[in-house]
C-alpha cells in the first residue's frame, strides 16, 4: 500500500475549499462572510461540504447536516474479531455411490421391449418401472448334445454355481456391514441425545448405514437372479414367458449397451440407472495441507475462483472413503453438497473455500467502507465530530462476503463510514474514486 502523500505546506491552499450545489468553489466560512455581508443583508448560507486542509493529516471534509443525510452518509464501529482465513480449493461433483446402479439380464436370452416401448439414454426412470423383458433361451434335450456341447452345458451350471456361492458371501458380508452400520447409528443417536457429540456424528452414522442397506439390496437382488437362472431347467423344450426387468432405483438412464432383439448371457450388465439429485463433492488437497485447514467444519460452495464470486450454497464433510483415487501426491475428502437446487452434472469443477486452523487478530469493517485510488492506496473515512470525516489509510487483509477483514492499527470501536464514502472522496478531491 502507498498511502497518498498530502501536499507541502508551501504548495497547501490556505483558503477552504467549499461544494455548493455540485460544485467547488472558495469561500471563508460563515463568519467572514456575516461579516462582509452589506448593512441589513442576510448572512450568508453555511457551506453545503467543505474540504479543510491540514499540514500533515488528510483534509478534514465537513457536511452541512442536511448534505449528509441527502447523501445518505452512515456511519459503523468498527469491531476486533479473530479472524480465520481460508483456502480456495477446486472440487469435481461425483455421483453418490449409492446413487448408481447396474441392471443385469437374469437369464440369457433374446432383448424384447415392454408394453411400454424400449427405454432411451437420458429418460426419467421411476422405480419399479418394467425396463424391457427377456425372453429366455431354449436349449434342447441334453441326449441331443454332442459332447463338446454338454461339456459346455457342465461348465455353465459350474460358472453359475460359483456365482451364485460368490454373491451368497458377498450378501453375507453385506448383511454384517448394515449390523455394524446399525449398531454404530444406534450409539451415535445416544450420544447426541446426551449431548455428549454433536449432530455431525449422527449424520456420518446415518450416510454409513444408508450405503450399507444399498449394498445388502443390491446384493439381494443379485442372489434373486441367480437363483432364478439356477432354478431354469437346461434341457427343457417347453415355451418360456418372457420376464420383466424392473428399475431398482428411480433416476436418469444411463449407459444403455443393448438393443431390441439382442441376445445377451445371464449376467451382463446391460444398462444403469443414476440418480444426480444429491451428489457430494471431492475435494482434492496436496498431502500437506491437511494438517493446516479445518476439514470437519462446513464450507462455502463457489462457482469460480475469483473473490468476489457469490457463494451457490454450503457442503458437508463426510467420513466416507472417496471413490476416486487422488492423484499422486494428493489427498481427497468427499462433502454432501447442499447447493441452490441447480443441478450438477458428475465431473462438474466448483470451487470450496477451506478454513485454516491458524487464527489472526483483526478489525472487522464493511467492504462498502473501502476506497481504493488509482495509486494503490486503499483508505476508509473515520468519523471524526458531528459530520466531520478524515480519510485513513489501513492495512487491507482479506475479503469475507460484504465484510472486510483489515489490520488492527485500525482498532475496535473506531467510527467509519460505510455507506457514502466514495461520495466524500468525491467532495475532497472533486472526482470520484478508482
Amino acid at each position: 500500500m502507498n498511502p497518498m502523500k498530502s501536499p507541502s505546506k508551501s504548495s497547501r491552499p490556505s483558503i477552504l475549499l467549499v461544494l455548493a450545489a455540485g460544485t467547488f468553489g472558495c469561500h471563508g466560512g460563515a463568519e467572514d462572510a456575516a461579516q462582509a455581508a452589506p448593512h441589513g443583508a442576510s448572512p450568508t448560507k453555511e457551506p453545503a461540504a467543505t474540504v479543510i486542509p491540514h499540514e500533515w493529516e488528510a483534509s478534514l471534509v465537513r457536511l452541512a447536516p442536511d448534505v449528509q443525510a441527502s447523501l445518505n452518509v452512515q456511519v459503523v464501529p468498527a469491531r476486533a474479531e479473530a479472524m480465520q482465513k481460508a483456502v480456495r480449493r477446486p472440487a469435481i461433483v461425483v455421483l453418490r455411490p449409492d446413487r448408481r446402479a447396474a441392471v443385469a439380464a437374469p437369464v440369457t436370452g433374446s432383448i424384447e421391449p415392454s408394453a411400454a416401448g424400449f427405454p432411451a439414454l437420458g429418460d426419467e426412470i421411476e422405480r419399479d418401472q418394467v425396463l424391457f423383458l427377456v425372453s429366455p433361451q431354449l436349449s434342447v434335450e441334453r441326449d441331443l448334445l454332442t459332447g463338446p456341447q454338454a461339456l459346455d452345458v457342465d461348465l455353465k451350471e459350474l460358472d453359475l454355481r460359483l456365482r451364485l456361492e460368490e454373491a451368497n458371501g458377498l450378501r453375507e458380508t453385506a448383511r454384517t456391514a448394515l449390523v455394524a452400520a446399525d449398531r454404530e447409528l444406534d450409539r451415535a443417536r445416544a450420544l447426541v441425545e446426551a449431548n455428549i457429540v454433536g449432530s455431525r456424528r449422527l449424520d456420518d452414522a446415518r450416510t454409513i448405514r444408508d450405503l450399507a442397506a444399498v449394498d445388502v439390496e443390491t446384493a439381494e437382488r443379485r442372489v434373486g437372479q441367480l437363483e432364478a437362472e439356477e432354478a431354469r431347467p437346461t434341457t427343457s423344450v417347453d415355451a418360456a414367458e418372457p420376464m420383466e426387468v424392473r428399475a431398482p432405483i428411480a433416476g436418469r438412464l444411463d449407459g444403455l449397451t443393448v438393443r431390441p432383439g439382442q441376445v445377451v448371457p445371464a449376467g451382463q450388465e446391460v444398462l444403469a440407472i443414476v440418480d444426480d439429485t444429491h451428489p457430494w463433492l471431492m475435494v482434492q488437497l496436496y498431502a500437506s495441507e491437511p494438517s493446516s485447514v479445518d476439514l470437519s467444519a462446513d464450507v462455502a460452495v463457489y462457482g469460480g475462483v475469483a473473490s468476489d464470486e457469490p457463494s451457490i450454497g454450503s457442503a458437508t464433510p463426510l467420513v466416507t472413503p472417496s471413490p476416486l483415487a487422488p492423484p499422486v501426491g494428493m489427498v481427497s475428502r468427499l462433502y454432501r453438497l447442499d447447493a441452490d437446487g441447480t443441478p450438477r452434472a458428475p465431473g462438474e469443477r466448483l470451487f470450496v473455500d477451506l478454513p485454516t486452523k491458524a487464527a489472526q487478530n483483526a478489525t472487522v469493517i464493511p467492504w462498502s467502507s473501502l476506497i481504493f485510488d488509482a495509486h494503490g492506496g486503499i483508505w476508509v473515512y473515520e468519523e471524526k465530530g458531528p459530520h466531520e470525516f478524515r480519510r485513513r489509510a489501513i492495512r487491507f487483509l482479506e475479503r469475507n462476503g460484504d465484510l472486510a477483514w483489515v489490520s488492527e492499527e485500525l482498532g475496535a470501536g473506531t467510527p467509519v463510514v460505510a455507506t457514502g464514502a466514495y461520495e466524500l472522496f468525491a467532495i475532497e478531491f472533486g472526482g470520484g474514486g478508482h
